[in-house]
């Protein structure tokens, strides 16, 4: 029996109960424990704060992949740990926003960028500035250049 299996049967949650608290499938949760693989790292984060414990203590392998996903290699995006931490799906983020899920996705993988007039829906969405979940508007003195919509 893996670690995560373990922790589970520890708090006595069935798969099911464990998916909805942690916000992640049942499909996945199940994978992990049969597959002793490590998930990604927010996988792994969101699992871990759910029951306010360190990752490395249901993912003690999870150290090789620290501040990345094995799929999306890229540094941590602020606007998905924002939209984790508030428990933000991708579909509401994206009805609120106007713009598709997969969008969103692209945007939070670092695969798509947004324009700023969409930066500012979605910083607006969650009250803080643009720079603080687009760094790459820091700074920007042209800040209506089309790259993601």
């Amino acid at each position: 029996m893996n670690k995560l299996k373990e922790f589970r049967l520890s708090k006595k949650l069935p798969l099911y109960e464990f998916a909805r608290l942690t916000h992640v499938s049942a499909g996945t949760i199940s994978k992990l424990e049969r597959t002793g693989n490590a998930p990604t790292y927010l996988i792994a984060k969101r699992i871990a704060e759910t029951f306010n414990v360190d990752v490395n203590e249901i993912f003690p392998e999870i150290n090789l992949h620290v501040g990345r996903s094995r799929k999306y290699p890229t540094a941590f995006n602020p606007l998905r740990e924002l939209r984790f931490k508030k428990q933000i799906s991708l579909r509401e983020l994206a009805e609120n926003v106007g713009v598709s899920e997969s969008l969103i996705f692209r945007y939070e993988t670092g695969s798509r960028k947004p324009t700023y007039k969409i930066a500012k829906k979605i910083s607006d969405f969650f009250g803080v500035s643009v720079e603080e979940l687009f760094p790459q508007f820091k700074d920007s003195t042209k800040k209506e250049t089309p790259t993601g919509v």
